[in-house]
Formats: structure tokens, C-alpha cells, sequence
């Protein structure tokens, strides 16, 4: 018998995408959210659910489950966060430029290449975002 931990409940989440299956993906990761409320890297993954759909109302359950991952992540030591942090900041910078938070976003792109400053992707989306003002 396997142990039941958010790591293979994330894991499972997959799964259903793999299968093309993005609602049942949602409500596996909301249930299991339940279970491990304090899971990093389950709660990107609502985020991700959320930002994946556009529209008004998921773009505004994405921004509710930003909070909560920002909330997980300024309890987390620097070690903790470690692991995390491309997902975490590229996460937010998505949901920041999907709302029209350019600025933000380019910040929050920026802040993976002081961990991983040969990242060719924060790099690239550096270069997409150019230099915004607002």
C-alpha cells in the first residue's frame, strides 16, 4: 500500500491531463488541496488549472490562489523555497501578465535569474516582456 502524500496526488493530477481530462484534473487538485493545504507546489498547480481557462472568473480564482501561494511562500525558509522557485515566480509572472501587470511580471521573471541567472527561458521571456513601464 502506497503512502498518501501531495506529491503522488500531484502526480495522479497529471495524469488526467495527460488524458486530456482538465476538469477532472481541477476538482482532483482542489480535493486534494483539501488534504495538503499548505502544498506548494499543489497550489501552482490550481494556479496553473486557473490561468490555463482566461476567462474573468478563473483569472480571478487564479489571482485568490496566488494569494495563498504567496502566503506559503513568505513562511518558507530559503531553503525550502529553493526547489520551488522558477515554478513559483514563473507562475506569478504568467497570472501577472495575463491581468495586464507587465511590470510585475517582468519582475517577477527577473527574480529567477538571480537563483538561476543562466535560465534561457527567464531569459527569453525577459526579452518578450522588453522593458515595461507599467
Amino acid at each position: 500500500r502506497h503512502q498518501d502524500t501531495a506529491y503522488l496526488r500531484l502526480f495522479l493530477a497529471g495524469m488526467y491531463s495527460e488524458l486530456g481530462k482538465r476538469a477532472e484534473e481541477l476538482e482532483y487538485i482542489k480535493v486534494s488541496l483539501k488534504t495538503f493545504p499548505n502544498d506548494l507546489p499543489l497550489s501552482l498547480a490550481l494556479v496553473g488549472q486557473y490561468i490555463h481557462q482566461t476567462d474573468t472568473d478563473s483569472l480571478k480564482s487564479a489571482g485568490e490562489a496566488i494569494s495563498r501561494c504567496q502566503a506559503l511562500w513568505d513562511k518558507m525558509g530559503e531553503d525550502a523555497r529553493a526547489p520551488y522557485d522558477t515554478n513559483y515566480h514563473l507562475t506569478c509572472a504568467i497570472y501577472l501578465g495575463l491581468i495586464g501587470k507587465t511590470r510585475a511580471a517582468w519582475l517577477a521573471v527577473k527574480q529567477i535569474l538571480v537563483s538561476d541567472p543562466d535560465n534561457e527561458d527567464a531569459k527569453t521571456a525577459l526579452d518578450a516582456l522588453g522593458n515595461p513601464q507599467n
